[in-house]
C-alpha cells in the first residue's frame, strides 16, 4: 500500500507534536489521553534534567548524564 500525502503529513505531525498524531489516527479517546500524559511527563522529566545540569555547572560539580 503507498504511501498518501496526507500519510506522509501525519507522520510529520506525529515527529513534531506526538499527541496530535495519535488524535488524527485514533481521535479522542483513551489512546490521546494518555499520549498526552506521557509527553507532558517526558517534557517534565527533560526539564528538570536541564535544571539539574545548569546547576551543577554553576557550582562547579563534575556533570553526569
Amino acid at each position: 500500500m503507498p504511501f498518501t500525502c496526507s500519510d506522509i503529513i501525519k507522520i510529520v505531525l506525529a515527529i513534531i507534536l506526538p499527541p496530535l498524531g495519535v488524535f488524527l489516527e485514533r481521535g479522542c479517546n483513551a489512546d490521546f489521553l494518555i499520549n498526552i500524559l506521557l509527553t507532558s511527563a517526558s517534557g517534565a522529566f527533560w526539564d528538570f534534567k536541564s535544571v539539574e545540569r545548569r546547576w551543577k555547572f554553576e557550582l562547579g560539580g563534575e556533570i553526569w548524564f
